[in-house]
């Protein structure tokens, strides 16, 4: 969908619950908190685009650090050509757009906004969905893209729709092949 996309990034512990072998570090208490914020080899990055209007919202599980190279590959769906996609300042942002021949606006760090562009609706998001994950106390990353899938099942659940179009969604598909374009 044409018009003004959100998107960022945020971060989950890396979580090996129910597994009881074969953990690549000494097993800890839950909620222990990452001896680091933000990308480092504890977290699991998400990227999250949100379009303004119709909130259509698209979440994905990045394999590692967030790169370029991943972030365009997990938009390029999603995005056409006369999205604007809105993002925080970072390299891999500008990168991306260039690679996918959008004109991304890049706002500065300090600042909140640049214009009619913002990340403040990304943000409300990232929110919802730690408070959402809040009752499971942690969720397996082997997981994760399960129950992101669900949450988009019920944040999306607010005008009724067939069991159809509720299966599509919470697979992040449209009728067609690919994930719903923002």
């Amino acid at each position: 969908m044409p018009g003004v996309a959100e998107v960022d990034e945020t971060f989950f512990r890396k979580s090996y619950k129910r597994q009881r072998v074969g953990l690549p570090r000494p097993a800890r208490k839950r909620a222990t908190p990452a001896a680091k914020r933000g990308i480092s080899a504890e977290q699991v990055p998400v990227l999250t685009a949100v379009s303004r209007g119709p909130r259509h919202s698209h979440m994905t599980v990045l394999p590692d650090v967030p790169r370029a190279a991943n972030i365009a590959a997990a938009l390029k769906p999603m995005v056409q050509r006369d999205t604007v996609p809105c993002a925080e300042t970072a390299g891999v942002y500008k990168t991306a757009g260039a690679t996918l021949g959008v004109s991304l606006h890049l706002i500065s760090s300090g600042s909140h906004k640049l214009g009619p562009c913002h990340v403040q609706n990304v943000n409300a998001l990232h929110q919802r969905i730690k408070d959402w994950f809040r009752p499971f106390r942690c969720v397996a990353t082997k997981n994760l893209d399960a129950y992101l899938a669900w949450f988009r099942l019920f944040y999306a659940a607010a005008e009724s729709r067939d069991a159809a179009a509720f299966l599509r969604d919470a697979l992040n598909r449209t009728a067609g092949t690919g994930p719903a374009p923002l």
